[in-house]
């Protein structure tokens, strides 16, 4: 179940835990990328931005960083347990 803005509102935590991990890869993201996102679930979520970017991302890829393996989205650990 998705608790964002029911018990706190976290959305720019999450914002800002996103940011850190797509840095490695190149892409800047502003408040506006994300909350113009907002309700995308978090694989559709990356793919987008990957895509605005003009990045590729391969599924794999984004298994790896959800289930916080070292891989492409492996970033800062902090940072990808907030975002994924």
């Amino acid at each position: 179940m998705d608790w964002n803005g029911v018990v706190i509102d976290d959305e720019q935590v999450q914002c800002e835990a996103y940011r850190e991990v797509m840095k490695p890869y190149g892409i800047e993201m502003t408040d506006e990328d994300y909350y113009s996102r907002m309700g995308m679930n978090d694989r559709v979520f990356v793919r987008s931005v990957f895509e605005a970017a003009g990045k590729e991302i391969s599924e794999s890829d984004i298994d790896s960083g959800r289930r916080g393996e070292d891989g492409p989205l492996a970033g800062e650990r902090s940072a990808e347990r907030a975002a994924f």
